[in-house]
């Protein structure tokens, strides 16, 4: 494992590049620490899940921005209190309170909604347009039809991550919903030394080859292009 993690231990630049990510699904933005602290603190490795290595390779492929140079810190709290999770993300007041930071100087350069399609089709188009008037450089990120088809396109990463056989699904975006988390979640379960899912998942987050993913994933085309289209971020 050090192997992997050694790229993301470099020491951050002085100009850093400041990134809040919501995820919909826990296991998607959840590391080996849960306990997340208050915005607008820095995250450490430890609270990375295999969203934050996705993110961060596809930003620096689209804006040249170096991985050294990303640094996530701690997204804001519902107004009750407590962290985000599945269906908050969709509700039109949530979603705007996570993404407008009351004090200016502690808004992030970039804040990254990552929520699942689950085949409701207009759902970017609804959150895009609820969000249009906010401060924030923003990117909503929908995956067809969830996050986990992003993380089994390419199928020799995950092959090499569960060492072992991983047959390929066809299209990930042309399977039912749930579909490819359950592929990936079986896939899992069979590594020969029972490593935790959650080490899986992020391992092949932070190998798979991005432009298989492309060509597998339409959505994943959209994210990388509103990556790219994001002003004043370039380093």
């Amino acid at each position: 494992m050090a192997c992997w993690r050694s790229r993301w231990r470099s020491v951050i630049t002085s100009i850093a590049v400041r990134v809040v990510l919501y995820a919909e699904g826990p296991g998607d933005a959840g590391g080996t620490t849960t306990v997340l602290p208050t915005s607008p603190s820095a995250l450490s490795e430890s609270h990375f899940g295999p969203a934050h290595y996705l993110v961060a390779r596809t930003i620096n492929a689209k804006m040249g921005v170096p991985l050294a140079a990303i640094r996530f810190e701690a997204p804001l709290r519902t107004f009750r209190g407590r962290h985000a999770r599945g269906g908050d993300y969709l509700h039109q007041r949530t979603l705007r309170e996570l993404l407008t930071w009351p004090v200016a100087d502690n808004r992030p350069d970039l804040a990254v909604v990552l929520i699942d399609h689950d085949a409701d089709q207009g759902r970017k188009a609804r959150l895009v347009e609820t969000t249009t008037d906010l401060f924030v450089s923003r990117v909503i990120a929908v995956a067809i039809q969830e996050f986990e088809a992003w993380l089994i396109a390419d199928i020799a990463a995950v092959a090499t991550a569960i060492r072992g056989n991983f047959p390929d699904p066809g299209s990930p975006e042309n399977l039912s919903p749930g579909r490819a988390k359950e592929l990936l979640a079986n896939a899992c379960a069979t590594h020969p030394d029972g490593i935790d899912r959650k080490a899986i998942r992020i391992q092949i987050a932070n190998t798979c080859d991005l432009a298989t993913v492309e060509r597998r994933c339409s959505a994943f085309v959209d994210f990388g292009r509103d990556i790219a289209n994001l002003p004043g971020i370039r380093q």
